[in-house]
């Protein structure tokens, strides 16, 4: 199934422009409806109650394993998607998971010079990511499993890109590393280490991908 979530600050009007040619495409359904900005999250299923963003037990409900993009490369999405089917087909218990294909407008963020900031990867486009929904009842096994195949599917994709390795922290599954997280540039590091330092001196805010304390 494929599921598409557009996002329009405007008008339903005036949307229909960008998305007039997906419905063309005659979906099994489609939907509109106006919500204020509190509500986006619920309506992109990222919200405190979506299974996105629980934790069941001793076991993530959702693990990703997400890579930022400048273009699509038609040929590693292909293969993505042939990686995805046989892991479902592999692990039936492993069958609500998905892949996560976002793009998002960029011209506000482009407009910041890039040297100006400690926050990476201003140029890209696309973020996409599996979302691996593993049950509490599966366990550490069946984690490993799913571990194991969010990589792969991100190893695709790494390779259509030339090998370079970018990761949006807020998903990132933990093993990427500094660099993939907060940028390849030596100062832009040092920038937020100097950040790091005046903000939170003694280092306590450090659970989860932490910006290495200098």
């Amino acid at each position: 199934m494929i599921l598409m979530v557009t996002l329009f600050n405007g008008l339903p009007s005036e949307s229909r422009k960008y998305t007039q040619a997906f419905h063309d495409l005659k979906p099994i359904s489609s939907s509109s409806d106006e919500i204020e900005y509190p509500h986006h999250p619920a309506a992109v299923l990222s919200s405190q109650s979506d299974p996105a963003c629980q934790k069941l037990g001793s076991t993530a409900s959702a693990l990703r394993f997400p890579i930022d993009l400048d273009s699509y490369n038609v040929t590693a999405m292909r293969s993505l998607y042939e990686v995805f089917d046989k892991g479902i087909k592999d692990e039936a218990q492993l069958d609500t998971s998905m892949m996560m294909i976002e793009g998002y407008s960029v011209q506000a963020v482009q407009s910041v010079p890039d040297e100006s900031t400690a926050v990476p990867f201003r140029s890209k486009r696309l973020l996409l990511s599996p979302a691996i929904f593993v049950p509490a009842s599966g366990g550490a096994s069946l984690e490993r499993t799913g571990i194991s195949w969010g990589q792969r599917m991100r190893g695709v994709l790494r390779e259509g890109a030339g090998g370079e390795m970018l990761s949006y922290v807020n998903y990132a599954h933990g093993d990427e590393g500094v660099e993939a997280w907060f940028g390849h540039d030596e100062w832009r590091l040092e920038k937020l280490m100097a950040l790091k330092k005046a903000w939170d001196p003694k280092c306590r805010f450090s659970g989860y991908a932490p910006i290495p304390c200098g």
